[in-house]
């Protein structure tokens, strides 16, 4: 049984995502779209954080790419907090340098 893992992260030395063009192979589309938005190069470089760290976070509890980046694989809550969709963790970004990702079963956090 896995436990809860908190994943941190700096965004000091995070490229701007709209002008480093590598970002934009590695996001799913939505991610992406949702990334390049805000309007403060901060803004923008937490959000890319975030997603990273839920990508190495993925990765690290088993979940293959391909599931990690398939279409439709997220959704966002009535809160607007991105959920993953069918998989058996719940995941939860705080300020959006901080990932949290923990396993669930029968809607219970283990």
């Amino acid at each position: 049984m896995k436990n809860t893992k908190v994943y941190l992260m700096s965004t000091e030395n995070v490229k701007d995502p709209r002008t480093f063009a590598l970002w934009k192979e590695f996001l799913p589309k939505e991610h992406w779209e949702k990334t390049v938005r805000p309007l403060k190069e901060e803004d923008r470089k937490t959000e890319l954080a975030a997603w990273f760290l839920l990508y190495q976070a993925l990765r690290e509890w088993g979940i293959s790419e391909e599931k990690i980046n398939a279409d439709g694989a997220y959704y966002y809550g009535e809160h607007g907090k991105p959920m993953r969709r069918n998989e058996e963790i719940c995941l939860s970004f705080s300020f959006w340098e901080i990932c949290t990702v923990c396993s669930i079963r029968n809607g219970n956090w283990l």
